[in-house]
Protein backbone atom coordinates (compact mmCIF):
# COMPACT_ATOMS: atom_id res chain seq x y z
CA UNK A 1 0.00 0.00 0.00
CA UNK A 2 1.77 3.44 -0.52
CA UNK A 3 0.81 6.24 1.83
CA UNK A 4 2.32 8.81 0.38
CA UNK A 5 0.48 11.96 -0.21
CA UNK A 6 -0.73 12.31 -3.85
CA UNK A 7 0.53 14.92 -6.06
CA UNK A 8 -0.55 17.13 -8.82
CA UNK A 9 1.72 19.51 -11.10
CA UNK A 10 -0.53 22.38 -12.19
CA UNK A 11 0.83 25.47 -14.74
CA UNK A 12 -0.27 28.34 -13.21
CA UNK A 13 0.91 32.01 -12.46
CA UNK A 14 3.46 31.25 -15.50
CA UNK A 15 4.41 28.38 -13.14
CA UNK A 16 5.07 25.36 -12.49
CA UNK A 17 3.59 24.26 -9.14
CA UNK A 18 3.39 20.40 -7.62
CA UNK A 19 0.00 20.68 -5.93
CA UNK A 20 0.03 18.64 -2.49
CA UNK A 21 -2.57 18.55 0.55
CA UNK A 22 -0.19 18.19 3.53
CA UNK A 23 -0.24 19.24 7.11
CA UNK A 24 0.72 22.67 6.58
CA UNK A 25 -2.00 22.91 3.64
CA UNK A 26 -5.14 21.50 5.89
CA UNK A 27 -3.78 24.14 8.78
CA UNK A 28 -3.89 26.80 6.25
CA UNK A 29 -7.06 26.14 5.37
CA UNK A 30 -8.14 25.16 9.02
CA UNK A 31 -7.40 28.60 10.25
CA UNK A 32 -8.98 30.42 6.90
CA UNK A 33 -12.40 28.93 7.66
CA UNK A 34 -11.92 27.91 11.75
CA UNK A 35 -12.30 24.17 10.94
CA UNK A 36 -11.58 21.39 8.18
CA UNK A 37 -15.41 20.20 9.19
CA UNK A 38 -16.49 23.79 8.30
CA UNK A 39 -14.53 23.93 4.79
CA UNK A 40 -15.52 20.22 3.66
CA UNK A 41 -18.97 20.56 4.29
CA UNK A 42 -19.22 23.98 2.94
CA UNK A 43 -22.29 24.50 0.29
CA UNK A 44 -19.65 26.33 -1.66
CA UNK A 45 -17.64 24.29 -3.22
CA UNK A 46 -15.72 26.40 -5.44
CA UNK A 47 -14.93 28.42 -2.55
CA UNK A 48 -13.51 25.21 -0.95
CA UNK A 49 -11.58 24.46 -3.83
CA UNK A 50 -10.12 27.97 -4.56
CA UNK A 51 -9.00 28.18 -0.66
CA UNK A 52 -7.14 24.70 -1.13
CA UNK A 53 -5.39 25.66 -4.25
CA UNK A 54 -4.19 28.73 -2.98
CA UNK A 55 -3.17 26.89 0.20
CA UNK A 56 -1.42 24.29 -1.37
CA UNK A 57 0.08 26.67 -4.11
CA UNK A 58 1.18 28.64 -0.84
CA UNK A 59 2.72 26.13 0.57
CA UNK A 60 4.74 25.01 -2.88
CA UNK A 61 5.85 28.22 -3.31
CA UNK A 62 7.46 28.70 0.36
CA UNK A 63 9.27 25.48 -0.02
CA UNK A 64 11.15 26.84 -3.45
CA UNK A 65 11.62 29.83 -1.63
CA UNK A 66 9.64 31.92 -3.63
CA UNK A 67 7.93 35.37 -2.23
CA UNK A 68 4.28 35.33 -4.33
CA UNK A 69 1.76 33.73 -1.82
CA UNK A 70 -2.15 33.62 -3.37
CA UNK A 71 -5.56 34.59 -1.59
CA UNK A 72 -8.43 31.93 -2.65
CA UNK A 73 -9.56 34.74 -4.86
CA UNK A 74 -6.48 35.10 -6.77
CA UNK A 75 -6.23 31.18 -6.61
CA UNK A 76 -9.98 31.50 -8.16
CA UNK A 77 -8.62 33.29 -11.08
CA UNK A 78 -5.62 30.85 -11.62
CA UNK A 79 -8.44 28.43 -13.38
CA UNK A 80 -9.98 27.64 -15.92
CA UNK A 81 -12.68 29.69 -17.41
CA UNK A 82 -13.74 26.76 -19.66
CA UNK A 83 -16.70 24.68 -17.86
CA UNK A 84 -15.04 21.27 -18.28
CA UNK A 85 -11.64 22.45 -17.93
CA UNK A 86 -12.65 24.12 -14.20
CA UNK A 87 -14.77 21.17 -13.28
CA UNK A 88 -11.64 18.75 -14.29
CA UNK A 89 -9.11 20.84 -12.20
CA UNK A 90 -11.46 21.52 -9.56
CA UNK A 91 -11.86 17.51 -9.59
CA UNK A 92 -8.12 17.33 -9.11
CA UNK A 93 -7.68 19.65 -6.29
CA UNK A 94 -9.98 18.14 -4.37
CA UNK A 95 -9.05 14.67 -5.24
CA UNK A 96 -5.67 15.28 -3.20
CA UNK A 97 -7.43 16.92 -0.74
CA UNK A 98 -9.72 13.68 0.30
CA UNK A 99 -6.86 11.46 -0.35
CA UNK A 100 -5.20 13.10 2.38
CA UNK A 101 -7.73 13.29 4.74
CA UNK A 102 -9.23 9.73 4.51
CA UNK A 103 -7.58 6.55 5.19
CA UNK A 104 -7.44 4.09 2.77
CA UNK A 105 -7.30 0.54 3.98
CA UNK A 106 -7.14 -2.94 1.63
CA UNK A 107 -9.33 -5.23 1.95
CA UNK A 108 -7.94 -8.74 2.29
CA UNK A 109 -9.19 -9.19 -1.45
CA UNK A 110 -6.81 -5.77 -2.07
CA UNK A 111 -4.00 -7.20 -0.49
CA UNK A 112 -3.97 -10.24 -2.01
CA UNK A 113 -3.93 -8.52 -5.07
CA UNK A 114 -0.95 -6.50 -4.91
CA UNK A 115 0.87 -9.87 -3.39
CA UNK A 116 0.47 -9.19 0.57
CA UNK A 117 -0.84 -11.54 2.99
CA UNK A 118 -4.28 -10.61 3.86
CA UNK A 119 -4.45 -9.63 7.73
CA UNK A 120 -5.45 -12.76 9.77
CA UNK A 121 -7.41 -12.18 12.89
Amino acid sequence: MDIRLKTKTMELDGKTFELCCNFNVIADAEDLYGGLGTLLRSENSMNTVRTFLACMMNDYADSMGWEERYTPRQAGRLLSTNPQELRSQAADIMALVFSAVTAERPTAAGAEAEGEEPEKN
